[in-house]
């Protein structure tokens, strides 16, 4: 280890400190048997921490592992604008399927009687239906992310002290947020159209990035008129999809003549 120092001096480089818990290691066992070490950590030298005050490191939540990955979170000072959301359509969630409150849901708009016209009924059934699920996914959506921040709170502090630590009491707090955090990844999955999953961490920001960059290819930035001229607002490329589909379907009134020529 001295080696190790000197090595670090001659850099200049300085331990960059941590937030808990105080181990990076555990053997995973109860009791006098358990071991843990901070075997990782991070350094930098004067000049980096002069460019960047604000920083912290972050020993991050774990159960499925014996390590603790390092988190390095600082400011670069980039300023984020709020995006404003436009409405959007109704899709159905593949992680719906197992919950209750949706299948409560559906059966209970699926009941009551049925009007004179059956096929107008039903349609308007569904859409009712749609507009309930899209106010309680909201609703839920909500109630997901506070739910995963509390179990990820609760396992944090869990594994925070040293002296009553227990990987009984983790294995049960990493159980249930592992449940919440799964129903996220299944929704975030659907909307990435990915069947596979590399890795065991739950990595949510892994598909909602892939979700984003999907919805940035499918999205038309704009068009050419009919002079060949490039129009990227909304009501230009409205009017150009509606002057094009409506001279598709438009007829030119053949002669029969011409008709008979074709069929000919």
């Amino acid at each position: 280890m001295s080696k190790f120092r000197e090595a670090l001096e001659d850099c200049g480089l300085e331990d960059m400190g941590f937030i808990s818990p105080s181990f990076t290691w555990s053997n995973k066992m109860e009791g006098n048997y358990m071991i843990i070490k901070r075997i990782y950590r991070s350094f930098c030298n004067r000049e980096w921490r002069g460019m960047f005050p604000h920083f912290s490191v972050r020993h991050i939540d774990f159960w499925s592992s014996d390590h603790i990955p390092l988190v390095l979170e600082f400011s670069a000072g980039a300023q984020i604008i709020p995006l404003t959301r436009k409405g959007r359509r109704l899709f159905f969630e593949e992680c719906w399927t197992d919950d209750r409150e949706c299948k409560g849901i559906v059966n209970s708009m699926g009941k009551g009687p049925v009007g004179s016209d059956v096929v107008d009924d039903i349609l308007n059934k569904i859409e009712n239906c749609g507009k309930i699920l899209k106010s309680w996914n909201i609703k839920k959506r909500r109630e997901l992310r506070k739910d995963i921040k509390a179990k990820r709170e609760a396992l944090a502090n869990a594994c925070k002290d040293d002296i009553t630590y227990s990987w009984k009491v983790v294995n049960i707090l990493a159980a249930s947020l592992d449940e919440a955090l799964d129903y996220e990844e299944r929704y975030w999955k659907q909307r990435a159209k990915m069947d596979w999953l590399k890795n065991v961490d739950r990595n949510s920001r892994f598909f909602h990035s892939k979700a984003s960059a999907r919805k940035t290819r499918n999205k038309i930035k704009g068009l050419l008129d009919d002079k060949e001229v490039w129009k990227e607002s909304n009501e230009e490329i409205e009017m150009i999809t509606g002057h094009y589909f409506s001279n598709i379907f438009n007829s030119s009134r053949p002669t029969q003549h011409s008709t008979s020529k074709v069929l000919e």
